[in-house]
């Protein structure tokens, strides 16, 4: 009876042992919940440091217009200023003169007339005496057209003819005229092109301001498209 009862002991104390080897220790699943929401707590945040910029969302991205992003940058003597991609046909003649130049829209109002004539007016005002326009004279070519071409823009006192000359930055070349009074300067190449006629860009400024250095760097980015 006695070596029954102690049997029964053994067995007793070895079934315990048994069920915690073998079955889950439910408590373990409990305590790594806390743990694991702690551990990621304490790991550093995923997002960029502030020094570096995120990438750019695609409403961010730059846009093109033949093959040119549509804002830039103008160098007017040594200054850069903000600008914005002009595209447009100029003329109406049924040639199609596609050009595309940056503007400084802060400064100056665009628009395109019923001539197809590009004009960069100021904002402060029209003087009349302050412009940039881009037209096309069809049918025409530049030499004919330059001896009388500045009596449409400025009452002059000195005229000088240049003859053929580069176009700003742009690789063209192209009959240059100047001409002045008293108030204002006014420049002008004529430009041939294919035999179709004349690209016109006229600019003028007071002798007192800065404008024709504006001018003359939106010129510089003058392309045909």
């Amino acid at each position: 009876m006695k070596k029954f009862v102690i049997v029964l002991l053994i067995i007793a104390l070895l079934l315990p042992g048994c069920s915690r080897s073998t079955a889950p220790d439910p408590s373990s699943n409990i305590s790594e919940g806390p743990e694991s929401s702690a551990s990621q707590s304490s790991r550093p945040s995923a997002s960029p440091s502030p020094a570096v910029s995120p990438s750019p969302s695609p409403s961010e991205e730059i846009e093109y217009i033949q093959g040119r992003p549509v804002t830039s940058q103008l160098d007017v003597d040594g200054e850069l200023r903000e600008a914005q991609l002009i595209y447009c046909d100029i003329g109406n003649s049924g040639v199609p003169i596609e050009i595309t130049m940056y503007a400084d829209l802060n400064l100056y109002d665009f628009s395109l007339d019923d001539n197809g004539t590009a004009s960069f007016i100021p904002k402060s005002g029209r003087d009349g005496l302050t412009f940039l326009f881009i037209g096309f004279a069809f049918d025409r070519d530049a030499a004919s057209l330059a001896p009388s071409f500045m009596d449409s823009y400025i009452d002059f006192k000195d005229i000088e003819f240049d003859g053929s000359t580069s176009v700003g930055d742009t690789g063209l070349s192209g009959q240059y005229i100047t001409a002045s009074n008293s108030t204002s300067v006014c420049h002008a190449y004529l430009i041939d092109v294919d035999n179709y006629g004349v690209v016109t860009i006229v600019y003028s400024s007071i002798r007192e301001n800065n404008d024709d250095l504006v001018f003359e760097a939106m010129i510089d980015s003058f392309e045909f498209c």
